[in-house]
């Protein structure tokens, strides 16, 4: 659940390529039509079901486009414009929204709707964040930057998050007096930035540089006082109150357990009530568990059925297990920029040295935005027995070789063209990008590294020289 993160998914033949994973078909879909004027940009990530998004990506658009989205979904869900960070929208299932790019300097967006409520609704967490912009998370000078300097978590970050809260939901209740939402639209801003708010205070638990134990008291007392049981199933779309989900079950049976293993996590989550909320609660714990033995996973895995009555999330891990079984032995081919073969052992083989290893791709703007950093930090190394080595996701050959043309990537630039097939990435669980992987004589070291823009990331490397 990192922040500015595009999530893919390589499970299967196409990305995101899912069926809807509601439970009942809904008796009308979402439309999100966007017009797209001539030399204007589209940065789109919008749900495919449940659990599972897609990107759109236009850059520059040759000539006036339309594209049209729809959602099958009976919930209230998200989609980002990702177009310089990753901006959230609120939308209502059943409704169609229009918005019109005309400007190429423009990033935000702004929704129309034959219901001006919802049209108020899905514009109102980016009016939102505009408005508590200095207390944001996401901005550049914000919490944000707090947290990626200090090394704990602690009441200051804590009460700038409380602080946060606070001001957003002061500034939802003055949406709502002047009659720009709707009761069910307002519950479920609300809803939005209350999970948001838990989300963010659990997150920092899960980052390595992050000393959390043992749990101060003014911080453990009321996160392990959530209780899943009382998430309402209707919000379960919205990415945030996903991600309070996992953090929780994880927090909880590292507390209880001293031990946040699948046998854990698992156990404390059938616990719960049938519903979505525990449906997804098990997908996200057997997805993040990936990686486990494959004997341990197959057990889970064949008693899922038992606790979840969801058959298409059911189903994803199903096809994961399939996937751990079926690359055992299998070779990657990866491509040079003069479309020379080189398999991972031949990319590995690299003696002596610390390799870093950056998945990206043409449309992912979080993974470009980290490329200045990137290269900065490869020539402040240059003598050192440090090697960057670039891998592009890109389904075409064509849009990874433009776009390392535009952004000057030459050096150890690598095209992997099947990630669904790639026992590679499966063994990493590349689930996102940009994602980060320290290998040092072959070994893998660090299978989440530290971002480029990480002004610890320079000691980090330099440390395992210093160990070869």
């Amino acid at each position: 659940m990192k922040p500015h993160t595009i999530h893919i998914i390589f499970f299967i033949g196409i990305i995101f390529g899912l069926r809807t994973a509601s439970i009942a078909k809904p008796s009308s879909s979402t439309k999100i039509i966007f017009r797209v004027t001539k030399g204007c940009s589209l940065y789109l990530t919008y749900p495919r079901n449940l659990i599972k998004t897609k990107e759109l990506f236009i850059e520059h658009a040759v000539k006036d486009t339309t594209v049209e989205v729809e959602v099958l979904l009976t919930k209230p869900f998200n989609l980002f414009n990702t177009n310089k960070g990753q901006t959230p929208y609120l939308m209502m299932p059943g409704f169609t929204y229009t918005c019109i790019l005309s400007n190429p300097q423009e990033t935000q967006w702004h929704f129309e709707s034959t219901d001006r409520q919802k049209a108020s609704e899905s514009n109102a967490l980016n009016e939102l964040q505009k408005l508590t912009e200095r207390f944001d998370l996401s901005a550049p000078n914000g919490v944000a930057k707090l947290i990626r300097s200090s090394d704990g978590y602690n009441l200051d970050i804590d009460n700038a998050l409380t602080h946060l809260y606070k001001k957003r939901l002061e500034v939802l209740a003055q949406f709502n007096g002047i009659g720009s939402l709707s009761p069910e639209g307002y519950n479920a801003l609300k809803a939005y930035v209350k999970y948001e708010y838990l989300h963010n205070r659990l997150k920092p638990m899960y980052l390595k540089r992050f000393k959390h134990k043992p749990l101060p008291v003014w911080y453990a007392d009321s996160l392990l006082k959530i209780d899943l049981r009382d998430i309402d199933a209707k919000y379960i779309a919205l990415y945030p109150v996903q991600g309070v989900c996992i953090f929780t079950n994880r927090l909880q049976a590292t507390e209880k357990y001293h031990d946040a293993s699948l046998s854990k996590t698992f156990t404390l989550a059938k616990q719960l009530p049938a519903g979505e909320v525990k449906n997804v609660l098990l997908y996200q714990i057997m997805q993040l568990q990936v990686d486990v033995t494959t004997n341990i996973y197959k057990q889970y895995t064949d008693s899922l059925t038992k606790y979840s009555n969801n058959d298409v999330l059911n189903q994803i891990i199903f096809d994961n297990l399939k996937q751990a079984l079926a690359v055992n032995g299998s070779k990657d081919s990866f491509y040079t920029l003069t479309n020379q073969p080189v398999t991972l052992s031949k990319l590995l083989a690299i003696k002596d040295t610390v390799l870093y290893v950056d998945f990206w791709a043409s449309w992912c703007m979080p993974c470009l935005q980290e490329m200045p950093a990137s290269f900065k930090l490869r020539q402040a190394l240059k003598s050192k027995a440090v090697t960057f080595c670039y891998i592009s996701i890109d389904k075409k050959g064509d849009s990874w070789k433009n776009k390392s043309k535009d952004i000057d990537l030459t050096a150890n630039s690598y095209w992997l063209p099947d990630i669904e097939k790639s026992a590679f990435a499966f063994d990493l669980k590349i689930q996102s990008i940009p994602r980060y992987v320290i290998i040092k004589n072959g070994k893998i070291i660090d299978r989440d590294a530290p971002r480029p823009s990480d002004k610890n990331l320079k000691q980090v490397l330099l440390s395992h020289v210093n160990t070869l």
